[in-house]
């Protein structure tokens, strides 16, 4: 697709996984060693992971704008079926930008 596309899922990649590692950072410490933390602290680990994972989400968004509807269409029948499952948390519907 060309050297521009390879850079931009690069960035977009390195960024992604930055703020997962970030989530499952503060996740572990909370798990790990909840019972030793503040109030402070337990409410920074939790900034965190909602920051963290309202970037992500951002992201990922931003990503599903530039796909084609039949890819979109699928990703919202996704969404759907794991919006049922238990470990899933509620999530708004996939939607793109109309250009």
């Amino acid at each position: 697709m060309g050297d521009d596309y390879d850079a931009a899922v690069a960035v977009t990649a390195h960024g992604l996984l930055a703020s997962i590692g970030a989530i499952l950072g503060a996740a572990r410490t909370l798990q790990l060693h909840d019972g030793a933390l503040s109030a402070e602290d337990r409410a920074e680990l939790f900034r965190i992971i909602d920051d963290q994972g309202q970037f992500t989400m951002g992201t990922l968004r931003d990503l599903i704008q530039g796909m084609p509807q039949e890819a979109v269409h699928l990703l919202e029948l996704i969404s759907a079926e794991t919006a049922g499952s238990p470990s899933a948390e509620p999530s708004a519907p996939v939607s793109r930008a109309k250009h």
